[in-house]
């Protein structure tokens, strides 16, 4: 539920004679919820020099921050942990209400790329924070969770045909990306545990995003 205001129309004619008052309630809408915040990072079409990029909201996220920078000039200017690039955006940051994404040009081919979200809940409380790291003419190195991560369990491992997910929690769904970060399956589970069928991916490296009731855990998967 978001703010109430009371408004009052105060109306007065040529003659300075009050009219009659009018009043009016007025309710703000309240943007996301009180759960875990968490904006999901989807990298596509990597280049040498240039590669997309989409942050997506869930329900629970009122606003959020993101970072996109070279990993050397995150380094020089000392934002390598969580804290520190927290500390920026509180002086320097602009928060986003809504999704956004679009296309990041006029990388260096062969450094790596670092993209943050920072989501926060309606009661400004930080939620899941998610890293991704991009080699440029590569592609997806890096997937991480660094926040309210989870224990998720992921075997075999290398796979060929299926995978066995399991956790503590309630697994909601599983994501899987290429190294490119494009999704190639998704799976809704509802359970702690589940089977999955692989068969359909070709050989190579991918990022097995296992989201839960109470955090996301990223592995990673080598297809033989």
């Amino acid at each position: 539920m978001g703010t109430e205001y009371i408004c009052y129309a105060i109306p007065f004619n040529a003659n300075n004679e009050l009219g009659t008052v009018a009043q009016t309630t007025i309710t703000t809408l309240t943007l996301g919820g009180t759960g875990v915040a968490e904006v999901e990072i989807e990298v596509a079409n990597v280049a040498e020099t240039d590669f997309e990029v989409y942050f997506t909201m869930n329900e629970e996220t009122a606003y959020y921050y993101y970072l996109i920078a070279e990993e050397s000039v995150l380094e020089q200017y000392g934002l390598t942990t969580q804290d520190a690039i927290l500390d920026y955006f509180a002086q320097n940051g602009e928060a986003s209400y809504e999704d956004v994404g679009g296309t990041i040009a006029d990388c260096v081919e062969g450094t790596i790329m670092k993209v943050y979200t920072f989501p926060y809940n309606a009661n400004n409380t930080l939620g899941t924070v998610n890293t991704v790291d991009i080699l440029m003419g590569e592609g997806v190195v890096g997937l991480n969770d660094v926040m309210t991560s989870v224990e998720a369990n992921l075997y075999p491992n290398p796979a060929n045909s299926h995978i066995n997910v399991s956790s503590l929690s309630i697994i909601d769904r599983v994501q899987i990306t290429n190294v490119l970060g494009q999704v190639v399956m998704t799976k809704e589970i509802g359970a702690n545990g589940a089977n999955i069928n692989i068969e359909s991916l070709e050989a190579g490296n991918y990022f097995v995003t296992i989201y839960t009731n109470q955090g996301v855990a990223t592995k990673k998967l080598l297809v033989k």
